[in-house]
């Protein structure tokens, strides 16, 4: 190295370590180059939009304590965008109900045992053995214990449980039983060898109590209120990496895998990026800003490093999801309160905290004053399963237990290459690809939600909105009444619509049902409502276009209803042959006992909004979706089945309560032909044999025949 040069530090790692170690360096004769092997700084720290607003993907804000953190944020010139939260005064949901935070407590470990009883979290039995700490003698220790060990021979298992567990669980994604007592609460840990209760030791770190009608110190709820111990910056935390790296004066470079560090005479050398073309940096000095796994291995072998790579091999890390919601203010029965709240582990939710980001920092809720952005976060150390899943898949498991039910369903993506070549000269190839995403919520009252969506690209699928869908629907659905049944108007959402084509399709659009004689279809016979237009069309983006059939015939753009009166049927090579005909292109795959078969239907939509359609009905029900429908007459289009997830009574044009399951018997034909109103929006469901583009509809008419128990 050129020793006229000043010396050259390699800093390993552009997250904010990294660039705080550069920064750090700016004043000494050095010269710093950060390297980062993926397209960006920042590491955890990010930004992105959700609902139009910007919002931390990790983490949210730091403790205004500590001025490394602040300092470094004004530093960086952030000075002005520095902002206090509103509130930070949390609760803890336990056992199904919402517990206040008792104010007087050291990271969940009580210094007020009335306080405790105040807030409800624990029986009277817990709070009785929590009051023996008084009276125990102290607790003999050597040296480190486990938080739980040492705070449940204190104040028993259900104080660790409901309180301490949650609030640690918070910081450090970790379990109290597995938790150092000396590392993680070191004032309190020192404390208590002075003091035989734990309680006590507990009150003498804690604050003065606050004047009379004041807030607790600190908790940002009153103007007494001293300040707040946290702090964040009004574009994100994840804007501030790049500040740092702004004003280092250090070089930078994305991209840049270190994949080997080698001692050389004169210093280091880095090998970096991949092994077909490695670059190579020489360098006096370096500096690791890594997670411990990617620093181990880049010291393996490197003479003189054995001890620090193995205690680097030994750390283990808690893995965590942050998945972000955001809701119509109205979407809440009630105005919510506080910075949001805590789970115990020992309730087997895999929310264990919620933080109600609008009302936490001022900056997000005048971003977007009607709309209410919520952080969930899923797991902790010894709960990586959960994070196996994919993301559309927590995002609706956390808005089912943001709204208090339990979520099932599946998340699917697939892809498909057809090719068909055949001695009569056809020659096709495409590749296809779909994504569905479904969910059933059931609430703890007998409430049932579902919702589903199916799209060509997984990326247009907004799995938190469908996870939301059902969960309200769940909660708006709990205690069912019994009605009698009868002839009621209906309004079909998207999913029972979806039903009424698929079976149409299968009863009479096929060419072979009309050549047995079983299909409704006439040319030129009225079947619904002017309203009602049905085509079938595989190059539509909306759907899951397909250019061709499954015997390689190019798939025709058919109208099988238009204003209501019958027009065109499918065909294949076999019912195209048969009847003169050529094939339309609606082919299934061999073996196929379906015969045609349209996979592509699209309902044209109407001009009604969804609360259009409701206030049309004056007296009626909203029916989510159906299940379990058999056709009974074919050529009628009789079908019997029932409702499910989700059936309402509507009276005045206006939701009034759930109900119970309803049984049916109903010709489809006369639903098409009853149907008075067609909503605007459309949904792309995945069907029987293929997909459809539908809307909600109106019916004047639609016989119920029996109720269930549920």
């Amino acid at each position: 190295m050129d020793p006229s040069s000043p010396p050259v530090v390699a800093v390993v790692g552009g997250g904010i370590a990294g660039l705080a170690a550069a920064f750090f360096l700016r004043e000494a004769q050095v010269s710093v180059t950060v390297l980062e092997g993926s397209a960006r700084l920042g590491g955890k720290l990010a930004v992105s939009e959700v609902a139009g607003i910007a919002v931390d993907e990790g983490a949210e804000a730091l403790l205004a304590r500590r001025p490394e953190g602040v300092g470094l944020i004004r530093a960086a010139g952030l000075s002005s965008d520095l902002v206090a939260p509103a509130t930070t005064a949390a609760a803890i949901w336990s056992r199904g109900r919402m517990c206040a935070l008792p104010r007087r407590q050291v990271m969940g470990v009580p210094a007020d045992f009335d306080d405790l009883a105040r807030s409800e979290l624990v029986s009277p039995a817990g709070l009785a053995r929590a009051r023996q700490d008084l009276e125990l003698p102290a607790t003999e220790r050597t040296g480190d214990v486990a938080v739980a060990a040492f705070v449940g021979a204190r104040f028993g298992q259900e104080v660790v449980e409901r309180l301490v567990d949650p609030l640690l669980g918070g910081v450090y994604a970790g379990r109290s039983e597995e938790l150092s007592f000396d590392a993680t609460l070191p004032a309190l840990s020192a404390e208590s060898r002075r003091h035989a209760s734990l309680a006590e030791a507990a009150g003498v770190l804690m604050p003065p109590a606050p004047r009379p009608g004041g807030g607790a110190p600190g908790d940002g709820t009153s103007a007494g209120a001293t300040a707040s111990i946290f702090t964040t910056v009004s574009g994100g935390l994840g804007a501030v990496p790049e500040a740092v790296a702004a004003v280092s004066g250090a070089k930078v470079q994305t991209g840049a895998m270190v994949r080997e560090l080698a001692r050389t005479p004169a210093g280091w050398r880095l090998t970096v990026g991949s092994a077909h073309s490695p670059a190579y940096l020489e360098a006096d000095a370096v500096v690791l800003a890594l997670p411990a796994g990617p620093a181990s291995r880049l010291l393996a072998g490197v003479e003189g490093a054995a001890d620090a790579q193995a205690a680097l091999a030994g750390i283990s890390y808690a893995s965590m999801a942050v998945v972000t919601l955001a809701y119509p203010s109205a979407a809440f029965p009630a105005p919510l309160t506080g910075s949001g709240y805590l789970v115990p582990a020992v309730d087997g939710h895999p929310v264990k905290a919620v933080t109600y980001s609008s009302l936490k920092w001022p900056h997000l809720r005048s971003a977007e004053p009607g709309m209410i952005v919520v952080r969930c976060s899923i797991g902790r150390i010894g709960e990586e399963e959960v994070l196996h899943r994919d993301d559309a898949d927590l995002a609706t498991l956390a808005a089912a237990d943001l709204a208090g039910v339990i979520a099932s369903g599946s998340f699917s993506t697939g892809i498909e290459t057809i090719a068909v070549a055949n001695s009569h000269g056809i020659r096709a190839a495409e590749q296809r690809t779909s994504a569905q995403l479904l969910t059933v919520h059931m609430g703890p009252d007998g409430g049932t939600g579902y919702a589903e969506a199916c799209a060509v690209d997984a990326t247009r699928i907004d799995a938190a909105a469908i996870g939301r869908e059902a969960a309200d629907k769940a909660r708006a659905s709990a205690n069912p009444v019994a009605i009698e049944p009868g002839d009621y108007a209906v309004v079909l959402e998207e999913y029972a619509v979806l039903d009424i084509l698929d079976n149409l399709g299968y009863l009479g659009f096929s060419a072979l049902a009309v050549e047995e004689g079983r299909s409704f279809v006439e040319p030129g016979r009225v079947i619904g409502s002017e309203l009602v237009t049905i085509r079938d069309d595989g190059s539509d983006p909306q759907g899951l276009p397909m250019a061709f059939d499954y015997e390689g015939v190019g798939k025709q753009r058919l109208t099988l209803v238009e204003r209501g009166v019958c027009r065109d049927i499918v065909y294949d090579a076999g019912t195209a042959a048969r009847a003169g005909r050529r094939s339309t292109g609606h082919g299934l795959p061999a073996p196929n006992p379906y015969g045609p078969f349209p996979i592509n239907m699209l309902m044209e939509p109407g001009d009604a909004t969804r609360d259009g359609l409701i206030a049309g009905l004056e007296r009626g029900l909203l029916v989510t979706r159906f299940h379990y429908t058999n056709p009974v007459h074919p050529k009628l289009a009789i079908v019997t089945g029932m409702t499910r997830d989700g059936t309402f009574l509507v009276e005045g044009g206006r939701i009034v309560g759930p109900v119970r399951n309803l049984r049916y018997t109903q010709s489809y034909l006369d639903a098409l032909a009853g149907i008075e109103a067609v909503g605007r929006e459309r949904r792309t469901l995945r069907g029987f044999l293929g997909a459809a583009v539908v809307p909600a509809v109106r019916v004047a008419g639609w016989t119920f025949t029996g109720s269930t128990e549920h």
